[in-house]
């Protein structure tokens, strides 16, 4: 995954390598690192869900095409009503 230029994956890998050989990072440190990178690959896979592969509604997809909406073809009621309460007289 690419972010800005930024591909995600590799950045993590090589951080992920970086601290493995790395002797002088104490294992809790180490420990620390790798919760860290856990959540950020996490955070990362979650900008790249949808409506079409996830549970989210269409409606929360960033920059999504709307269909145009249909007209509808049901008579004004209220219209049809006034003009049959009220007749203009001739």
């Amino acid at each position: 995954m690419t972010i800005e230029n930024i591909d995600i994956q590799a950045t993590i890998e090589k951080a992920k390598a970086l601290i493995r050989d790395d002797e002088q990072i104490s294992t809790a440190t180490k420990s620390m690192f790798e919760i860290l990178i856990l959540v950020i690959t996490l955070l990362a896979n979650r900008l790249n869900l949808n409506s079409s592969n996830s549970s989210k509604s269409p409606s929360s997809d960033p920059n999504r095409k709307r269909p145009p909406r249909k007209k509808s073809e049901k008579k004004d009621r209220r219209t049809e009503w006034t003009n049959w309460h009220n007749p203009r007289k001739s």
